[in-house]
């Protein structure tokens, strides 16, 4: 393949497997040794590039780049580098085995809503946009995902997690948290939340999209005062809100 790579701290790339848009890291080492600097291993490790063409990967290290839309992207990485769910849309990936679906929660090869993998929440209430949906694992036909919408599907303002792939973020934060994992708790504070959305400005993207970003400002010299820090306090209060509210906790 055609890799466009860089002389970086982790060997950015873009371009892995032939696709452009599939941005990848490839020195693994050295981002586990920056990332293992807070003290204890990490869970997962996401990578942001600081490049304003639209790319990421997930994987057990996740990236994603710098641009208008990087909070949509950096959900869809963490969705598969962290909650281990598919991707949803219908293109760009058929080189990867269709076998490899059994093993994510969000797609299946069968579309009998009896059988599913996510039956479970086939019919409960509150999740009455949970059904089988052709098109996922980059297959327009032959695979299912669970509902018509999910940020694993596309990158679109005021489309978030799905009901399964969220159900998947929780059992891994119960795993590694020692919580033992209840789906009727999960149904239940499910109920009491809406759904997240992210936030206005970010822009709509189909993942399949090639349009040209808006203009990077960096503003890393920018100077810091009193009340950045109070500003920078309040909007990590709300993405810790918005967290929760993916995760229905």
């Amino acid at each position: 393949p055609n890799y466009d790579s860089r002389n970086t701290a982790l060997n950015s790339t873009y371009g892995a497997s032939g696709i452009r848009r599939l941005l990848v890291i490839q020195n693994y080492t050295k981002a586990y040794q920056y990332a293992e600097r807070i003290g204890r291993r990490p869970h997962s490790i996401l990578i942001s590039i600081n490049d304003k063409r639209h790319g990421g990967s997930g994987g057990s290290v996740g990236t994603a780049s710098r641009t208008s839309f990087s909070t949509l992207t950096m959900l869809h990485e963490m969705g598969h580098t962290f909650g281990g769910v598919a991707d949803e849309y219908t293109y760009g990936g058929s080189h990867y085995p269709l076998s490899g679906a059994r093993y994510r929660p969000n797609v299946d090869t069968n579309s009998n809503l009896q059988t599913i993998k996510w039956a479970r929440f086939i019919g409960k209430p509150g999740f009455e946009k949970v059904g089988a949906f052709e098109g996922g694992y980059y297959r327009p036909r032959g695979v299912w995902r669970p509902e018509k919408n999910c940020i694993m599907k596309s990158l679109t303002r005021g489309i978030g997690f799905c009901a399964v792939c969220q159900e998947a973020i929780v059992k891994k934060i119960c795993n590694y948290c020692n919580i033992r994992y209840s789906f009727s708790d999960f149904l239940r504070k499910k109920n009491k939340k809406e759904q997240f959305k992210p936030d206005k400005k970010d822009q709509n993207l189909n993942y399949k999209s090639d349009k040209k970003e808006e203009k990077h400002t960096d503003t890393s010299n920018d100077k810091t005062d009193e009340k950045t820090i109070e500003e920078n306090r309040n909007k990590t209060i709300e993405r810790k809100k918005s967290a929760d509210e993916i995760w229905g906790s």
